[in-house]
């Protein structure tokens, strides 16, 4: 501004000399009349120059462009993504607004505005680092969100599938449906764009789902142990059935079916319920669960000798399970008063639906007419635990 006014004053001088060289020849009283107006001109405007050059240009654009910038930053959420630069923006302008204020009461000639107009610069520069950063932080959030949810989700689903297709314990079961909660309401605080909630609650349980995982893989993973085993059970009874000329069982515990092999092949299948505790071995009376091992059928029971409509008893326990019996004594597992149990039978009155017995094999009464009337005593029976292997029962996508 000062710069401009020493220029319109030189321009003025000038024009002074300029109208003396103009006039040189012109009749006197013209000369004075021209001479007046010019003097007349310079006289009027000459304080404005003078009070021009002491005055400061307003800022006002530059505190506009500021308010501007910050209300941009507001809309992309700077005071959550960043609020050190977003909360200084704010106050640069608030301090630019109070200089100019101040400064617009001054006369209309001279106007001084103090700071404002670098004010108006720091505001300007802090309201755009928080929209850069706003913007660079918010991404990081969501990226970090949807990496999260994804691993997340997918922990629960494993989880979800194997609650669903394995007996697992029920304080486990408990704490994985309070971490499916938790996710959903992430996913809910996502949606109202709420994302930093949305982050902490997954970190408040991302660890905890993690170690329900492995637990579940760990028991699992020894569970599936004895795959092999299962397996060579099987083909030993489609063995035997084709070289003894005689029907073998095999008792498959996930799959809920006692497959009957003659000749080598299977000749029926039929669906079962078991004891509610089926997955492992039985280690004792009372624990509701389903033996595996190879047995054979010792007894069969019909009419009033059985309340389960017709049973075939089978030789449990074994040899191999008196001795795990005796060895998880020892060792602490069961209590010292536990005994092993016995009378385990395929038995009748099945078709409940779901697992219910003390640890027998239940069939629907016209099933077990059927194999009551196959199998006679010292018919095989492989009780396994599955004839699947269990990366192929939980899937990991």
């Amino acid at each position: 501004m000062r710069f401009q006014t020493i220029i319109s004053l030189k321009k003025a001088l000038t024009s002074v000399g300029a109208f003396f060289r103009f006039t040189k020849d012109k009749p006197k009283p013209r000369k004075i009349a021209l001479l007046f107006t010019l003097v007349s001109l310079v006289l009027i405007l000459s304080p404005i120059w003078v009070f021009s050059f002491f005055s400061e240009k307003s800022p006002q654009e530059k505190i506009e462009s500021a308010r501007k910038l910050i209300a941009k930053a507001g809309e992309l959420e700077a005071q959550v993504y960043a609020p050190k630069e977003y909360e200084q923006a704010k106050s640069f302008w608030n301090k630019a607004m109070k200089e100019w204020k101040t400064g617009n009461e001054n006369s209309v000639l001279y106007k001084n505005f103090g700071s404002a107009s670098v004010f108006a610069d720091n505001a300007i520069s802090k309201a755009e680092q928080a929209i850069q950063k706003a913007k660079t932080e918010k991404k990081k959030c969501v990226d970090e969100y949807t990496s999260k949810i994804t691993e997340l989700k997918k922990n629960a689903k494993f989880l979800e599938r194997a609650f669903s297709e394995f007996p697992l314990p029920t304080d486990q079961r408990k704490q994985f449906t309070k971490y499916v909660l938790k996710i959903q309401e992430a996913e809910a605080a996502y949606q109202r764009n709420d994302i930093l909630s949305a982050l902490k609650i997954l970190n408040s349980v991302e660890n905890s789902l993690k170690l329900v995982k492995l637990s579940i893989s760990k028991t699992l993973d020894e569970y599936f142990y004895d795959y092999e085993k299962w397996i060579s059970f099987d083909a030993e009874m489609k063995r035997l059935s084709a070289q003894e000329n005689q029907i073998c069982l095999v008792v498959d515990k996930y799959d809920k079916i006692c497959r009957v092999y003659k000749n080598g092949s299977v000749y029926k299948e039929f669906p079962v319920e078991l004891g509610p505790n089926w997955m492992g071995v039985k280690k004792r009376r009372g624990d509701k669960a389903t033996p595996e091992g190879k047995y054979f059928v010792t007894m069969k029971k019909s009419g009033k000798s059985t309340i389960y409509y017709k049973s075939l008893v089978i030789n449990y326990p074994n040899q191999e399970d008196v001795q795990r019996f005796e060895r998880a004594k020892r060792n602490g597992e069961i209590p010292a008063n536990a005994t092993i149990g016995n009378l385990i039978a395929i038995h009748g009155e099945g078709g409940k639906g779901i697992n219910w017995t003390e640890g027998c094999v239940a069939l629907e009464n016209k099933h077990m007419d059927i194999l009551f009337q196959l199998c006679p005593i010292g018919t095989p029976v492989a009780i396994v635990g599955s004839l699947k292997p269990l990366k192929q029962i939980l899937v990991e996508e």
